[in-house]
């Protein structure tokens, strides 16, 4: 097997903190190499030294047997690297074909100058995709396949897949192992970074354990079960059973009430409640409607169809203030943001200024740390000097202690590690036993079953599936969100008939 990338003795820091340690590492031509490790083990940093972003202190990159040690994107976009990060979607504006070209000698070329190429590189690839489509007019799942073939159109070498896959439905990120099995077989080397081990097991030949700034496990693939990939990343096993907490049965104490919602476009006249106590996921298709749905329960969007509900009064938690005002606390689906000197401990209420109250917030914060994994020794640390993975965690943490008796979360669990995702639903139950009432997006079938009462699919604008999750199973919730059955309630559980 050809090497690709050659990377010896690499070391690189932040700050005064060094996150990489003497790292060696070979890729391949034709193959695919998981990289996996836990939040803040340095696999954003050894991502950003390889595209450009970040450059090494010491050591040395070799590429396609010519050194390699690249000052930004272009640069690496130029030696044949490319990269997909998560949450990078292409520009609105452009059609597909354009779209694959765009950061190319052929970006601004109209859409009939770059349809001939563009077909051949669907077919290269085996993606389908409508070349005269918008970009914006594709769901996730597609658009995340349009960034996939643009690494042709680069003539990119090594791709690198950076959690891509993050918030993407089980169907939709096979339709993207596909097409990367494609891009291998071509002669790519491909570097695929997940927190999702269902994912490893699913496309990679080889997987690679960074801990601690260092490859600690470099392996095949072959033979590996989630539970060993699981004591590899973290060192045990977590614990299989979920402790629930015991939801209120009342529907008519629901906390949180949707009657009739809609945004006069994706979701039409949606009904859902949320009990105290209770946790409640929901799920679909990134065009069905469900993201329209999070973002009015969470007060990010007025609904133009229906009302919404709390505690049996009406409300407009779309209103400015009305929601955190009222104990309803949102976590957006977006790429946390936040001033470069916001410390962790910034996130706890900061209502009483005494000395005790200042100590009991430390405590809590020393606490969450310890609780959420988040990988730091100081909790007045700056936020950017976190991983990607425990800055989501902060962002939670910020969310939760806004304070209140509802919290609407989407993808709480996107970048972080899987020892940590079974400690965020854990504290999300410890809460829900003290009467919190909450709703969650996720995309992860394995999740929504383990750790909601219930969950609720959504599917062309619509409830297509609701149900307690000791009733249901992936397979049900799949058919559901891809449009594939009917919905027919009974009672509170809507029943699939063909």
């Amino acid at each position: 097997m050809d090497t690709l990338v050659q990377i010896t003795g690499a070391t690189a820091s932040y700050g005064n903190r060094q996150v990489l340690r003497e790292v060696d590492l070979t890729l391949f031509r034709g193959q695919i190499v998981g990289l996996i490790g836990i939040n803040g083990a340095g696999k954003s940093t050894l991502v950003s030294t390889l595209v450009g972003r970040h450059q090494l202190e010491s050591g040395i990159m070799i590429l396609d047997d010519e050194p390699y040690a690249p000052t930004s994107l272009e640069e690496a976009q130029a030696c044949g690297v490319g990269v997909i990060a998560q949450n990078a979607e292409p520009p609105n504006g452009l059609t597909v074909a354009q779209a694959l070209f765009r950061n190319t000698y052929r970006a601004g070329e109209a859409h009939e100058a770059v349809l001939e190429r563009a077909q051949e590189l669907l077919e290269l690839t085996g993606a389908e995709l409508d070349l005269e489509a918008m970009v914006n007019e594709l769901d996730r799942g597609r658009r995340a396949l349009v960034e996939v073939v643009r690494m042709l159109a680069e003539e990119a070498q090594l791709v690198v897949i950076d959690e891509v896959a993050v918030t993407l439905a089980d169907h939709e990120i096979a339709l993207l192992h596909r097409v990367l099995r494609q891009l291998a077989a071509q002669g790519r080397g491909i570097l695929y970074i997940t927190h999702r081990m269902d994912e490893v097991q699913s496309i990679v030949d080889r997987v690679l354990v960074l801990r601690e700034g260092k490859i600690a496990i470099d392996t095949p693939i072959s033979g590996l079960s989630s539970e060993e990939l699981t004591i590899m990343l973290i060192g045990e096993l977590p614990e299989a059973d979920a402790t629930l907490a015991i939801a209120a049965d009342d529907a008519h104490r629901a906390a949180l009430a949707a009657f009739g919602v809609g945004d006069g476009d994706h979701l039409h006249g949606v009904d859902l409640h949320v009990r105290p106590g209770e946790v409640v996921g929901i799920t679909g298709t990134h065009d069905s409607g469900v993201r329209q749905l999070i973002e009015i329960l969470g007060g990010a969007q007025r609904p133009r169809e229906g009302h919404v509900e709390l505690f049996g009064e009406p409300i407009d938690l779309a209103e400015e203030g009305a929601a955190e005002s009222h104990g309803v606390s949102f976590l957006p689906d977006a790429v946390p943001s936040f001033d470069a000197d916001r410390s962790l401990i910034q996130g706890v209420d900061k209502s009483d200024s005494s000395l005790s109250a200042e100590i009991s917030r430390a405590r809590k914060m020393i606490d969450l740390v310890h609780r959420l994994r988040i990988n730091t020794t100081n909790i007045n640390a700056a936020l950017d000097e976190l991983s990607g993975g425990d800055q989501q965690k902060a962002e939670f943490i910020r969310a939760v202690e806004r304070g209140g008796n509802v919290l609407v979360l989407a993808h709480p669990t996107q970048g972080v590690d899987v020892g940590a995702r079974r400690s965020v639903f854990a504290f999300l139950h410890s809460l829900a036993e003290t009467g919190t009432s909450v709703v969650f997006l996720g995309t992860d079938m394995t999740e929504l079953l383990q750790w909601s009462h219930r969950v609720v699919v959504i599917a062309n604008g619509r409830t297509a599936l609701e149900g307690r999750s000791d009733l249901l199973d992936e397979d049900m919730i799949v058919h559901a969100m891809l449009g594939a059955q009917r919905p027919e309630r009974l009672g509170r559980r809507a029943a699939i008939t063909p």
